[in-house]
């Protein structure tokens, strides 16, 4: 239990700040897991209409600092390899 007001408001938030990236970071993984069921399923242009989605919230997750940029990198790498292989 926070004993000042200052480590109070620190601690709400903290809060706030760690519901709102796992809010982006769900996101980015249900967006990730549907490119790959996507390509898996050998359904290119949605595939493409999703890995897009998916590049952008990656981007933007990256921007403000929710990801690192390498990980956002290895991400986008990644899935576009996979994409290109169809």
């Amino acid at each position: 239990m926070p004993t000042t007001k200052s480590s109070a408001k620190h601690l709400r938030q903290t809060k706030w700040r760690t519901a709102h990236n796992q809010k982006i970071l769900n996101e980015i993984k249900s967006l990730l897991k549907k490119s790959r069921l996507l390509i898996v399923a050998k359904k290119k242009d949605e595939a493409q209409a999703n890995t897009a989605l998916l590049i952008k919230a990656v981007d933007r997750a990256s921007r403000k600092n929710v990801i690192t940029k390498n990980k956002a990198a290895r991400i986008k790498s990644r899935i576009i390899l996979q994409l290109n292989k169809l």
